[in-house]
């Protein structure tokens, strides 16, 4: 940061302590942490404080849910997610165990693939070794299901007798649904420098975006990057739906074309 970011962002802890004297509130310092995303080699090294304590440098914090870390890689948030969700599958899998495989795949609903997929329009992995870590556990949920747990069975097979899309086509799914909705201005997202609709419609739909150029992996596979790639590959009969439930219906008819 230069020396003027690193001026204004103590000026914004300061008037942050102004306002919370004037609402009768208390900020804990040893509850704040700083941290530093940057590629530079060598960061300049800024200190902040709130009520005259030097705030904790970190390289891996939690922001609404969210695990952010300092590379912005989403190893972390991702190998806990999937920790909590394999030891919610667990308790599950000692406690209910006899219910019926609808019982069971609606507690999977409701106390495990949310945690695998909350704000996962923000963090969606490219890799394949995270892609796969999510799905790991899945398919441990498709066996508990079904209560097979042979070596020889196939999850694959059990998955598809199921209907379960794989966590992938869902997150590509969300991400393309929130786009849809930021389009057609039903969330309070500015898309002004993000979203520019081509000129060209030589292949597929004409209501593509231009694709976001940049060498920086991280911004690549971020939010609208990525899901403009995976917009402009809808089929015209899918994005041109005038509405959000349409919009969805259509979607899910094709979610499987999505990689």
């Amino acid at each position: 940061a230069s020396l003027c970011s690193r001026i204004n962002l103590q000026h914004d802890l300061n008037s942050l302590q102004e306002w919370e004297r004037e609402w009768q509130m208390v900020f804990h310092p040893e509850k704040c942490e700083v941290i530093r995303i940057t590629t530079k080699r060598n960061p300049i090294i800024a200190h902040y404080s709130i009520h005259g304590i030097s705030l904790t440098l970190t390289s891996a914090a939690k922001y609404l849910g969210v695990t952010i870390t300092s590379d912005l890689s989403w190893n972390t948030h991702i190998n806990n997610i999937t920790k909590k969700a394999n030891s919610t599958l667990s308790f599950l899998r000692r406690n209910i165990s006899p219910s019926p495989p609808a019982a069971k795949a609606k507690a999977y609903f409701t106390y495990v693939r949310p945690t695998l997929e909350y704000s996962s329009t923000v963090w969606a992995p490219h890799t394949d070794s995270l892609i796969h870590q999510l799905e790991m556990t899945q398919r441990r949920a498709a066996r508990f299901v079904k209560r097979d747990y042979q070596r020889t069975s196939s999850v694959t097979t059990m998955l598809k007798d199921l209907q379960w899309n794989s966590l992938e086509q869902r997150r590509n799914s969300a991400r393309v649904t929130m786009l849809y909705k930021i389009h057609h201005h039903l969330v309070d997202v500015n898309y002004s420098e993000s979203l520019h609709q081509t000129t060209s419609s030589t292949r597929g739909h004409n209501l593509q975006f231009t694709q976001l150029s940049t060498r920086k992996s991280a911004y690549q596979h971020s939010f609208f990057p990525a899901s403009i790639v995976l917009w402009n590959r809808l089929p015209a009969n899918v994005v041109y739906q005038p509405t959000l439930d349409r919009f969805q219906s259509a979607l899910g008819s094709v979610r499987n074309q999505l990689p």
